[in-house]
């Protein structure tokens, strides 16, 4: 059981270390099973259960904003993100209110306030005070990792590099 844990630790470490679109070609190479491209079943078990699913192709990251009438969720897939709204009443049914092209596989997205951030070659931000007809406010144009987002600030990590830049004005992301 000890050489097992050890293994996952390490399979996990390897695959924190690389970006997000490149660890299911890493793992098939290896012949090892892509846990998030097998097929989803009940827990019963665990009390949980399956209740709908997205069945447009692989999704690498996703971020939820909940109204008092409906719920928003940001997918990010392949070289673009749908923006999807749930209605509190119905959880099951939802809309499809836009696409957005990226200019590069996506990443990490965060939904914060009125802006989407989009992790792609950089990060994109767009305005989405009406979700279904988001507009691209600005773009970093810097190759990064990862990034989080407080306040007016957007933290990014790049290789062995951490920055921090100021979104305050989107259109004129500096450091």
């Amino acid at each position: 059981p000890n050489d097992w844990r050890l293994d996952r630790m390490a399979l996990q470490e390897s695959l924190a270390s690389m970006p997000r679109w490149q660890r299911a070609r890493w793992l098939q190479d290896r012949n090892l099973p892509v846990p998030w491209q097998q097929s989803v079943s009940d827990c019963p078990d665990s009390g949980l259960r399956v209740v709908g699913r997205w069945s447009y192709g692989p999704a690498v990251s996703v971020d939820v904003k909940a109204t008092a009438t409906d719920t928003f969720l940001f997918l990010a897939r392949g070289s673009g993100v749908s923006i999807i709204r749930f209605r509190s009443q119905d959880s099951l049914t939802f809309d499809l209110l836009a696409d957005i092209n990226s200019r590069a596989l996506t990443g990490h997205v965060i939904a914060q306030d009125t802006l989407l951030y989009v992790n792609c070659a950089g990060v994109e931000v767009y305005g989405i005070s009406n979700p279904a007809e988001p507009r691209l406010l600005g773009c970093l144009s810097s190759t990064i990792t990862d990034f989080s987002v407080t306040d007016t600030f957007l933290y990014t990590v790049s290789g062995d590099s951490f920055r921090v830049y100021s979104v305050a004005d989107p259109a004129h992301v500096w450091r």
